[in-house]
């Protein structure tokens, strides 16, 4: 299964190719045709797949589970979320001005009391959330959202949550990137249809990599290796470290009521946060010939340039 780049457009924001999908070696002109999407997904299908020319499903064993991907890597560009660390997004043209690197670095660093307001409030309320570490990581995942951004361990927590509450009895691994002698620095997800204990145990033309911070990419853990990753290094299965996993289950953790709780202790935050200052101190920083840790490729481009500024 290939599907690379997905979210391809041009600068005025329409397809460059309408959609082109190839299952167990038959061209899928019409998403319609697809027997075992579900109407909802092919309604989406029809709205928003547009790949890249010459990009293509092969050997797929559900269609419905090859859409389910493709939908959960564009879900942060859907949800407008902004990279902390992507040159374009903070500064230039259509970027936001250094507020997605200080709101997201103002995030982490209150985090810890934010986490605590919300704990302390569902106990007020005797609202009972189940395991702290996996509640943590999906309000995590929502304050991204909610605040529409992050940098790739955001997006990875985002997307890992969307294919839990959005899909059924697929495995989904948080994973992240590691050598010895690389300074590798990157998260993203795999799906795959059953649980492992290590990146060694999936069979890496089954597994599927959906990449929400890598322009939204989606491929096969084989071609992940081979690769296709932002680093554009050959990796082996050592080079993947898996984070935390969870089987979907179509669940939604975060219901009306704790959403509330988690959007308040956020905003309170924010209430310390000088917006004009922090983004102008980080737009000085990633303008500056020093800045380190920032990524520069275009949103629209179909390969992730990967030269750091030093």
């Amino acid at each position: 299964m290939q599907l690379l780049k997905s979210r391809a457009a041009n600068t005025n924001g329409q397809p460059v190719a309408q959609a082109k999908l190839v299952i167990n070696n038959n061209e899928i002109l019409d998403a319609n045709t697809i027997a075992d999407v579900s109407p909802e997904v092919r309604d989406v299908l029809k709205k928003w797949v547009r790949f890249p020319k010459n990009y293509e499903f092969k050997d797929v064993p559900s269609a419905q589970s090859a859409a389910e991907d493709y939908l959960a890597a564009q879900f942060p560009g859907d949800a407008y979320i902004r990279r902390g660390n992507r040159r374009g997004s903070i500064t230039g043209p259509d970027s936001t001005n250094g507020v997605s690197t200080a709101k997201l670095r103002f995030l982490r660093n209150h985090w810890k009391g934010i986490a605590q307001e919300v704990s302390q409030e569902l106990a007020k309320q005797k609202i009972k959330i189940g395991d702290w570490t996996e509640f943590n990581d999906r309000m995590m995942a929502y304050a991204s959202t909610l605040l529409r951004v992050g940098n790739c361990g955001e997006f990875a927590k985002v997307v890992h949550w969307w294919v839990v509450e959005n899909t059924k009895d697929k495995w989904v691994y948080q994973a992240s990137m590691r050598s010895k002698t690389r300074n590798f620095d990157h998260a993203f997800n795999i799906t795959y249809h059953k649980k492992v204990k290590n990146a060694r145990d999936f069979d890496p033309e089954k597994a599927t990599v959906v990449d929400g911070w890598d322009n939204y990419h989606v491929c096969t853990l084989k071609q992940f290796f081979e690769g296709a990753n932002p680093y554009g290094d050959v990796l082996k299965p050592g080079n993947v470290d898996i984070i935390t996993s969870k089987k979907s289950d179509g669940q939604t953790m975060l219901t009306g009521d704790i959403e509330v709780i988690v959007a308040q202790a956020i905003i309170n935050a924010l209430q310390t946060f000088d917006e004009k200052t922090e983004s102008q101190k980080w737009l000085n920083y990633v303008n500056g010939a020093n800045a380190q840790g920032i990524f520069d490729f275009f949103r629209i481009s179909h390969a992730v340039d990967d030269q750091r500024f030093k």
